[in-house]
């Protein structure tokens, strides 16, 4: 059926189908396809729901992939300055 809807047979059949309608079955059919797209809509907004408060809002996803980012950057240049010798290691030098 979802392949139906999502093909473009669907639009011919429904052409077909209008042109032989009276007026109140149209109507009827517009009802029908509105409560359809309003049940969609309402199951969207409870998945968005659900994901907000288990993944939280964009601006914690982004801050926690620039944490990411910014981990996987320092990873890297801590293992590239353990494999040059040339490079002093000031990570575990003290301050003076």
């Amino acid at each position: 059926m979802r392949q139906y809807a999502r093909s473009e047979q669907i639009k011919k059949d429904y052409a077909t189908a209008v042109q032989k309608m009276n007026d109140e079955e149209i109507v009827n059919l517009c009802i029908t396809l509105i409560h359809q797209a309003m049940y969609m809509l309402h199951k969207l907004l409870i998945t968005m729901q659900e994901r907000f408060v288990t993944e939280g809002g964009i601006k914690e996803r982004m801050f926690q992939a620039r944490v990411n980012y910014r981990n996987s950057q320092s990873n890297q240049s801590n293992q590239s300055n353990r494999n040059n010798p040339n490079i002093p290691n000031t990570q575990n030098t003290p301050k003076t």
